[in-house]
């Protein structure tokens, strides 16, 4: 609406807090297609569901989910940095944003976006923390609350960029300032982060969610992705949803599908992500050296992942560090999938007895694992599949994360 819109003009001269939505701006570093970046689109479309008014802002240009996002009819900007440090142009590009429609909470996702947040937060006059959220609200400008995101654990001088790293070492100093809260997608994140220095005062811990409504057993689309493949539909396939990235291993998986070929030669594999294609010279080269250039089917990024985890058997994931809470795990085993995961971040946490953990980096426990798990045939699959759509039902859904996410957001806006 306009601002001299009558209606909005009597939504605001109510009592704050009362009858209008809480207002939330997300700040994020890209919208690429990442857990953090997926978890924030299923988060704004069930938030928006419960009556949350948001908008996303993106520091660089837009992403892939930018237009899903947009899709919900939620607005999303962006601030057209460069990828790097926050610079000073897009802080006052992003303050300007917040004070023309200022929000009850701004919510920030990953490292960068972190330390804009609070630069701007810095940048804000004060205000008492008693009216910081109806201040915001009621269209005069304030310093909204602001929580942080984190969604990683290690930061290695070999895996991590050194900017990143001084990031994180900046952010550590300013986390017992200027964040009212810090939200760690993952025990392993928040324990990886409390050595780090930030405040473990300021932190909890929401895992990501799982939409059970759209990750659910489906054997229409088993048969239907198999058809696709050109596969029997009893073959086996065993697949792995990961850009290609030094962090997920693609090398450790290869190996590990060679030694699973040579004792069962009937299984397929799969592979699907960011580069996840015959182009990526340096895949397929690991492919064909393996002799599995005939059994390797390589899809590339996907706009139909519900499809593709309800075709699989058994879901592997690979990384081999910097893990925090991954989401391809969560969305597997609703599918009543059993997955094979290293012991990173909080992978084996979210599988706990419905499927198997290996060490990172060792392909030889990673294709026992596997091949134990089939030796059960159909109906074992099937048994471990239920029990570990159950447990995601029980401690991972999106209905429990949002519902948490939603009475942390009141709370900062003075409506708890």
């Amino acid at each position: 609406m306009q601002s001299g819109d009558p209606l909005r003009q009597e939504d605001e001269m109510r009592e704050p807090g009362k009858d209008r939505p809480i207002r939330l701006a997300h700040l994020i570093s890209g919208l690429g297609v990442g857990g953090a970046e997926m978890m924030l689109y299923n988060l704004s479309a069930s938030l928006r569901r419960d009556g949350f008014e948001a908008r996303v802002i993106s520091m660089t240009g837009d992403g892939p989910l930018a237009e899903r996002i947009r899709g919900l009819g939620i607005p999303v900007s962006s601030l057209g940095m460069k990828r790097g440090l926050p610079s000073a142009a897009g802080a006052l590009r992003m303050r300007r944003l917040l004070r023309g429609d200022p929000p009850d909470v701004l919510q920030t996702w990953m490292y960068h976006a972190d330390l804009l947040g609070a630069i701007v937060t810095w940048l804000s006059p004060r205000t008492s923390r008693k009216t910081i959220g109806t201040m915001c609200g009621s269209g005069q400008v304030g310093r909204p609350p602001l929580a942080w995101g984190i969604h990683n654990t290690a930061l290695g001088a070999r895996t991590t960029k050194a900017v990143t790293r001084w990031v994180v070492r900046l952010n550590s100093a300013l986390s017992h300032r200027l964040p009212d809260v810090i939200v760690c997608c993952s025990e392993e994140a928040r324990r990886a982060h409390a050595r780090l220095g930030y405040d473990p005062g300021k932190m909890q811990v929401i895992p990501n969610g799982i939409d059970l409504s759209l990750f659910r057993a489906d054997a229409e689309a088993r048969a239907a992705v198999r058809e696709e493949l050109g596969l029997r539909p009893e073959a086996i396939l065993i697949g792995m949803a990961a850009r290609y990235h030094p962090q997920k291993d693609h090398r450790n998986f290869i190996e590990a599908a060679r030694r699973i070929r040579d004792r069962n030669p009937d299984v397929r594999f799969l592979l699907c992500g960011n580069q996840m294609t015959p182009e990526n010279a340096e895949l397929w080269r690991m492919i064909t050296a393996a002799g599995l250039g005939d059994r390797v089917h390589l899809l590339g990024l996907r706009d139909d992942m519900p499809r593709i985890m309800a075709s699989l058997d058994l879901a592997v994931l690979t990384s081999a560090y910097a893990e925090a809470f991954p989401l391809v795990i969560g969305e597997a085993m609703a599918c009543e999938v059993p997955c094979v995961v290293t012991d990173v971040g909080d992978s084996a946490a979210i599988v706990g007895d419905t499927g198997a953990v290996v060490p990172p980096r060792d392909p030889a426990a990673l294709a026992e694992a596997c091949l134990r798990l089939l030796e059960g045939g159909v109906p074992r699959l099937g048994e471990m599949g239920r029990a570990a759509r159950l447990r995601i039902q029980e401690r991972y859904s999106l209905a429990s994360a949002a519902a948490k996410y939603a009475a942390l957001y009141r709370e900062l806006a003075g409506r708890g």
